[in-house]
């Protein structure tokens, strides 16, 4: 199970892995468009933090091998590896939300969503049954129609976990994406899943679009108002209240936030490739907001001197250090801002039948024969 703790302390983890990063999008030369948006109806309101990864855009290239690595060293990666669950293989998307925790009495919720195929759900199965789990009952009007929903509990665990189809507008007919929820929380995952059955049923005359609920004077909204992920994107996370966390984050930078909004990206333009990513940093009253500039700068000078060093083994890295020059660190007030947007320099693009790992089923893709299929 993905737990608590990794929402939040890993933001920061993940923030710190974008100047690792940039060195896999600089030489990547990928054509792919962005292929998993964040569906923000998911995210509840109340939410205190958010991190959205696509993992399909990453992985449409050999040389982003770097950013996964750095999710792999993280928790999130360690709890997707005791899934058996390789995001570089079984994931198109990963969803992450949840709330903080302000006291013994007031524990924080953590809820993962992941879409994938085939593999994601083999992996479920796996897991669900080597940790004993048990039938989670559910609604019965849930199951009609072929809804095909699964659900458990994890014995001795307070871990629930469901999967269920999913199809989304974009998708082909014959789609095989699947949605794996994981929620500490049963009531939260069962608003998940009544909410991705709505989204699988059009809006009809006779069943018109769900309209938010109203919210009473003082109730917290949702943490995406106002803030969306720049296009292109392959990493977002939003964080906020950060300040009344307790015991406090682990994380020194994280400590110093009341909010936090931050994306990695990059787009295609005229043939030439763009790297981009930003972090917005509001300090709490008592901050030292000149110790979080510090830190984001020695976090940018210990990337440069890692390429430097890598560059002796793989000399054309050298040409990555532009990137992590091009890094700004800005303050204003208690605000706190780094800046990247640059050209990036990029290799040859894969052929087009390049054999790649398929993200349904981690095999290779069989390479058309020379006559033409």
């Amino acid at each position: 199970m993905i737990r608590p703790v990794v929402g939040v302390q890993n933001t920061f983890g993940i923030v710190r892995a974008w100047l690792g990063a940039v060195v896999a999008f600089g030489l990547a030369a990928s054509s792919a468009h962005g292929s998993g948006p964040m569906h923000e109806s998911w995210v509840p309101d109340g939410s205190d933090w958010v991190v959205h990864i696509d993992a399909k855009r990453l992985s449409q290239s050999d040389t982003l091998q770097p950013i996964f690595d750095a999710l792999a060293a993280s928790g999130l990666g360690a709890s997707l590896a005791d899934m058996g669950i390789d995001p570089r293989l079984d994931l198109l998307t990963i969803t992450m939300f949840g709330t903080i925790t302000r006291g013994p009495n007031q524990r924080g919720e953590t809820t993962t969503m992941l879409v994938g195929g085939p593999a994601l759900r083999s992996a479920i199965y796996e897991h669900v049954e080597s940790h004993n789990g048990y039938t989670l009952m559910l609604p019965k009007a849930w199951q009609a129609q072929g809804r095909n929903i699964d659900a458990w509990t994890l014995e001795g665990m307070s871990v629930h976990i469901a999967l269920l189809p999913f199809q989304p507008a974009a998708s082909a007919p014959d789609s095989h994406e699947l949605v794996a929820v994981l929620s500490d929380n049963s009531q939260r995952l069962q608003a998940c899943i009544e909410t991705l059955l709505v989204e699988r049923e059009p809006a009809s005359p006779a069943r018109p679009a769900a309209s938010p609920a109203p919210k009473s004077d003082g109730e917290p909204g949702s943490i995406l108002d106002g803030c969306r992920p720049p296009e292109g994107s392959v990493i977002f996370a939003i964080a906020r209240n950060l300040n009344q966390a307790h015991p406090p984050l682990t994380s020194g930078v994280l400590a110093s936030a009341e909010s936090m909004v931050a994306h990695l990206g990059y787009r295609e333009e005229a043939g030439e490739l763009t790297v981009f990513a930003g972090m917005e940093l509001l300090g709490h009253e008592a901050a030292d907001v000149d110790g979080i500039v510090s830190s984001l700068n020695h976090m940018i000078e210990y990337w440069g001197d890692r390429i430097g060093e890598l560059s002796r083994s793989q000399p054309r890295m050298i040409a990555m250090l532009p990137l992590i020059d091009a890094c700004d660190v800005s303050q204003e007030g208690r605000v706190v801002r780094l800046h990247l947007e640059r050209i990036a320099v990029t290799r040859e693009p894969a052929t087009e039948h390049e054999d790649r790992p398929s993200l349904a089923t981690g095999s290779e893709q069989p390479s058309p024969s020379p006559g033409g299929p």
